[in-house]
Order: C-alpha cells, then structure tokens, then sequence
C-alpha cells in the first residue's frame, strides 16, 4: 500500500497538468472569447484549488 499513493498521486498530478495545459491551449487558439474565458477561469480554478491543497498539507505537517 505504501507504494501505491505515490504512484496514485503522481498520475493525479499529471492528469490535472494535462488538463491545464489543454485548456491554456484552447483559451489561447479559441476566437470565440466565452470560450477562451471559460478556459482562463478553469485553469485560475485548478491553480488556487491545488493552492488551498498545498497549504491544507503544508500547514497539517507543521502540526
């Protein structure tokens, strides 16, 4: 089990670094500006959504 998170965790990072970068990629080539707004929100969100994760884990080991 202790070497399945790993694993697990590295192939969430990489889906969600996959799901940016495809969304940057439509919010930079897309014409239509609801769609490449919609991309720039979904990629903020992902940003400050693994943000407030980060800081959840870093503020739980100092504890």
């Amino acid at each position: 089990m202790r070497v399945i998170t790993p694993v697990v965790i590295i192939f969430i990072i990489l889906y969600v670094v996959g799901n940016v970068l495809k969304m940057l990629a439509i919010a930079e080539t897309s014409n239509n500006e609801i769609v490449r707004g919609l991309a720039w929100g979904g990629v903020i969100l992902i940003i400050l959504f693994l943000g407030s994760f980060a800081l959840k884990i870093w503020f739980d080991s100092r504890s």
